[in-house]
Parts: C-alpha cells; structure tokens; sequence
C-alpha cells in the first residue's frame, strides 16, 4: 500500500534518481526521466519528491535482469 502511496505522489519516495536517462527495455526506446524507487523496488517514472535525490547527470538508467524461468517442483519457490 505504501508503495502505491507513492505512486500516487501521495508520499515522497525513499529516492529519486533524476536526469537520467531511462531505457525501455520493450521498445528500445530512451527517455529523459526520473526513476522513483520505495523499498528497493521501481514506484514510478515521472517527477517525484523524494526523501534523497541522486543526479544521474545524463547517465542511463536500466532495469536489472530478471529471470523469470523457474522450476516450482525443484525450486521450492511460488510464481507471483
């Protein structure tokens, strides 16, 4: 709910990473943007407050890589 919260720009975020540039990994597209991020994880791409602000200075700014192929009989993990 928190993190929604944020979304929202009903709270600030825990970081903004700003003036960066933000690759779009299904349409290879690059944007100028801002990347919001509660909790470790992405909240949103836009401007937002945030209680620590990190100037990318035209860097880019990527998603990390997530495998998503498991095998729930042998990981023990659940889907999500």
């Amino acid at each position: 709910k928190r993190r929604i919260r944020i979304a929202r720009g009903l709270e600030p975020a825990d970081l903004c990473l700003v003036n960066g540039r933000v690759i779009n990994v299904f349409s290879g597209d690059v944007h100028s943007g801002n990347v919001a991020i509660a909790g470790g994880r992405i909240v949103g791409v836009g401007d937002y407050k945030a209680k620590e602000v990190l100037d990318m200075k035209g860097a880019y700014i990527a998603p990390g890589f997530v495998e998503a192929h498991i095998h729930i009989e042998s990981s023990m993990l659940t889907p999500i």
